[in-house]
């Protein structure tokens, strides 16, 4: 959804640190805006953005163990998600192990999340553990998960780091 100032919201995520400034409004999206809407009256949160992350196999393709960047939470990078907000992930398609692991990379938590579950991770969780979809080769490559990530993006942008 589009600020007030007419910017949209951008999450800066992955290994190369790059800026994330292209893509469409959730209102192009009637199923993600609905589910936007439905978050918004279950968890009492506003989340402003979505991305969709495509798992295509458990070997290639995996979230290594690691915290969302937000305010508030220990990391490098730029903190764009707003202090004391979940992130959501919705699973679609086929079920992977999501985790959360201690700073000694000990499991604290883990389920295979199923076609159409919701998991909310806590503004918390999310600055006391890592979270992480396991490497796992031994699951098939013609069955991909995605991830649908709910997120609350601060305005303006804090400065990257």
């Amino acid at each position: 959804m589009p600020f007030d100032d007419g910017t949209v919201p951008v999450y800066r995520w992955g290994q190369n640190r790059t800026e994330y400034t292209r893509g469409s409004l959730l209102t192009d999206f009637p199923a993600l805006e609905n589910l936007r809407q439905r978050l918004i009256g279950e968890a009492g949160e506003r989340p402003n953005h979505c991305i969709v992350i495509r798992y295509s196999d458990g070997q290639h393709h995996h979230a290594p163990p690691h915290r969302d960047r937000q305010a508030g939470v220990p990391g490098n990078g730029a903190h764009d998600m707003a202090v004391a907000t979940s992130f959501f992930v919705v699973t679609v398609g086929y079920p992977r192990l999501f985790q959360f692991v201690d700073a000694k990379q000990a499991i604290v938590w883990q389920e295979r999340l199923a076609h159409g579950s919701l998991l909310q991770v806590t503004a918390d969780l999310n600055r006391s553990l890592w979270h992480t979809v396991p490497r796992a080769p031994e699951e098939p490559n013609d069955r991909p998960r995605y991830s649908v990530i709910f997120r609350t993006i601060q305005h303006p942008a804090p400065p990257a780091s």
